[in-house]
């Protein structure tokens, strides 16, 4: 329950610095950094003069957003170039399409657009196959999401649990419990 949540902390902030977090989420880790106060309030100032350039002034304020791509906009992975060459790949079935779609989407050649553009994940020792856990044990600790009865379709809810039972992991039904129904 919400209860359950609140002051908790068991989150961590993404693009604040470390600044901000001391002073207004004390406690919460933010081990990336990110925006401080100073271009925090610059952009709430550069916001203020798009929407009041001038007393009496009648101004349309762009769309704005970051969301979702714009062609004047911050970049994106998934956009107009990358949609259609994915639309490519299904129809025609050629592994190369596809290709051409991860690397748009993945964002091999530009900026970064997502977390994972920032990490350099360095390379490990090999583990002999005979050291590492069996499938069979790993997907015994898989574990649905806790939907209670009644937020999922009954088609859905019971293809969760049919999943989970056939692969040994847990099926959570969460709040609601199980569906009468399926006892017998």
């Amino acid at each position: 329950t919400l209860a359950s949540y609140c002051g908790s902390q068991v989150f961590e902030a993404i693009g604040i610095a470390q600044e901000v977090m001391d002073w207004c989420f004390p406690g919460t880790p933010s081990r990336l950094g990110g925006a401080g106060f100073d271009s925090l309030a610059a952009e709430v100032l550069q916001r203020h003069r798009q929407a009041f350039p001038s007393p009496g002034a009648v101004v349309q304020l762009e769309a704005g957003g970051e969301h979702r791509w714009r062609a004047d906009g911050e970049a994106h992975a998934w956009n107009p170039e990358s949609v259609a060459a994915l639309q490519h790949a299904v129809r025609d079935g050629v592994p190369q399409r596809f290709e051409d779609f991860r690397r748009l989407a993945d964002a091999d050649d530009g900026p970064p657009l997502a977390l994972r553009h920032l990490l350099a994940p360095l390379p490990g020792d090999e583990i002999p196959i005979d050291q590492v856990e069996p499938a069979t044990q790993i997907v015994r600790r898989f574990v649905t999401g806790a939907m209670s009865l009644g937020a999922l379709s009954t088609e859905a809810h019971e293809t969760l649990a049919l999943a989970m039972n056939q692969i040994g992991g847990k099926s959570n039904t969460g709040e609601g419990g199980e569906d009468p129904s399926r006892y017998h």
